[in-house]
Order: structure tokens, then sequence, then C-alpha cells
């Protein structure tokens, strides 16, 4: 890639992006009304960040930077579709909420995520597994399932519900702030 400057490798955008994957996933999903939408939006966040990754300062936050970006890309979206929807000030809320987590309490949520994910049915793990996956897209799964892609859709926003619920719980019990 001809734009990065030295110290900076695909190898490096890779790693950094696996490691933080989730969690701009994660504030996508906070920031826009449904998961279609937060697919797009992260889509779009990782490939500026492919396209400006020789910007990118190292030894800085990944995930902060990346985070800046996700609300640059969703405050483009949402106001193209619902000028109100949310303001500036509300998103600037979300990205320094997920900035400043301890943590310890991410730690809790991954735990109580892997104890979540052992309790859901094996065909609920299985279509959230190969979802998050990142090796087929929404439609593929629908066709490998018989299913329509809103159905998929539908099954992911229960699937998500039902474990946000869990780690919710599950957090609590261990005494963390959810």
């Amino acid at each position: 890639m001809s734009n990065l400057p030295s110290g900076h490798s695909r190898e490096e955008f890779l790693e950094l992006l696996a490691r933080h994957e989730a969690q701009l996933l994660g504030f996508a999903c906070a920031i826009v009304p449904n998961f279609q939408d937060a697919e797009d939006l992260f889509q779009q966040t990782v490939l500026t960040m492919w396209q400006k990754f020789g910007e990118f300062e190292p030894g800085t936050s990944f995930i902060g930077w990346g985070c800046q970006i996700t609300r640059y890309k969703a405050m483009n979206m949402l106001k193209a579709r619902r000028p109100s929807f949310l303001d500036n000030d509300v998103l600037q809320l979300l990205i320094d909420t997920q900035q400043e987590e301890e943590p310890e309490n991410r730690l809790a949520r991954r735990r109580a995520l892997t104890h979540c994910l052992g309790k859901l049915r094996e065909s609920d793990r299985a279509l959230i597994q190969s979802a998050y996956s990142g090796e087929a897209n929404i439609k593929l799964l629908a066709s490998e399932r018989g299913r329509t892609a809103s159905g998929v859709y539908n099954s992911l926003a229960r699937i998500r519900a039902t474990l946000f619920r869990c780690i919710q719980a599950t957090v609590a019990q261990e005494g963390m702030v959810p």
C-alpha cells in the first residue's frame, strides 16, 4: 500500500482491526437504529480506516481513532436519513463513554458474553457465530438456511437482545457496572 508511512503495514492494520473489531461494531450498533445500518456503518468505517491508515499515529488509541471515524460516518448517515435523530452531543457522549470504560468492565463483559453464548440454543449460537465471523454476509447465511435476509436479521436482533439481557444480569451478579 503506497500511502503507508514507514512503520505501518498491512499486517499491523489487520492485527489492530482484529483486536478491536468487536468494539467498533458494538459502537456502530449503539449509535444507529438497526443492525443492518450498523453493519453498513462498520464496513464504511473499516474502509476509511484502511484508506487513512497512513495518517494513524502509532502509540495512539486505534479504537479511539476508529470510533471517531465511525462518529463522523454515523452523523453523515443519520443526517441524510433523519436530520434530528441524534445530535452531535449525544454521539460525542457515546464515544466518550466507550473510550473511558474501565478495562475490568470490558473483561467482565467479555466473560459474561462467553457465558451467555454457552446458554444459547445451538442453532442460535451457530447463527451468531456465522454472522460475526466475517466469512459470510447475511444474504448468504439466509440462503444457506433457506430463510429470507430479513428473517435472519430478525433472528439476530432477537439473539442480540437475549445476549444483552444475559450479559447485563451476569455482570450485575459479578458486581460490575454494566
